[in-house]
């Protein structure tokens, strides 16, 4: 998942380019250390609440497809082509429209 981002492996670069001096295992120590601190912040910035941006991503999606749902039959089915402003029989019927039929309560 970060691997893919492209701004993953300049955060890494930048982060790993610091000079340390002692043994191996000292420096990579170090510089994991170092890196740390980056990538929470690269972490937060660009994974952070997920699901809230997934839910505001599904209705974006289906503003949209409604919105092209209107355009289509606004160019299908518009008054040009002699339909008195009723929607079709073999149409799908249109999500988000409110029923009067309602559940009865069973409390």
């Amino acid at each position: 998942m970060w691997a893919d981002h492209p701004e993953f492996l300049a955060t890494v670069e930048e982060g790993w380019r610091l000079n340390v001096e002692g043994t191996a295992q000292f420096v990579l120590c170090r510089k994991l250390k170092a890196l740390k601190s980056p990538l929470k912040a690269f972490n937060r910035l660009h994974y952070s609440h997920i699901s809230v941006r997934a839910k505001e991503a599904d209705l974006a999606l289906q503003n949209a497809q409604l919105h092209l749902d209107l355009i289509r039959e606004t160019l299908l089915f518009g008054p040009h082509w002699g339909i008195s402003g009723r929607r079709p029989s073999f149409l799908p019927k249109q999500r988000g429209t409110s029923s009067t039929k309602r559940p009865k309560s069973t409390t």
